[in-house]
């Protein structure tokens, strides 16, 4: 339908490198959609890509990034990498405790590890509550 390089489909009619194509017939165009999972970021339909299309990694099997992490270094030509974000208030499975905050010296410090002489209990994916004063507060 076009000669314009970046959609899967580039100028000179050949599949893009992180894309495939589909469908065209000799009176219908192709449809060119991302390869999900190819370690090769395609915005903007990727928000990361991690080389697989495993959910709970921090980038799930559609390549959007997963609600509790950061995905980061991602190009046309290299995966991203992603972390949790400690301080958010979910505990996921790489942090021992996640309390809301990135402070050291609360129990809880800022690399979601217990600090010596606290225990942490609780904590889920879900947000987390905090009362001050009789009234209930949101973390998120």
């Amino acid at each position: 339908g076009n000669v314009i390089n970046g959609d899967g489909c580039n100028s000179l009619c050949q599949v893009e490198v992180g894309y495939s194509c589909s469908g065209g017939t000799i009176t219908t165009k192709d449809t060119c959609s991302t390869i999900c999972g190819d370690a090769k970021r395609q915005e903007p339909s990727e928000s990361c890509d991690d080389g697989n299309v495993i959910n709970g990694d921090g980038c799930n099997s559609l390549c959007q990034v997963e609600v509790g992490y950061s995905c980061t270094g991602g190009t046309i030509s290299t995966k991203d990498t992603c972390s949790t974000i400690c301080g958010d208030a979910r505990r996921l499975p790489t942090e021992i405790c996640d309390d809301g905050n990135v402070i050291n010296g609360d129990g809880c410090n800022s690399l979601c590890q217990v600090e010596v002489g606290y225990s942490c209990t609780g904590g889920t994916l879900q947000l987390l509550w905090r009362y001050y004063n009789d009234q209930r507060y949101m973390f998120n």
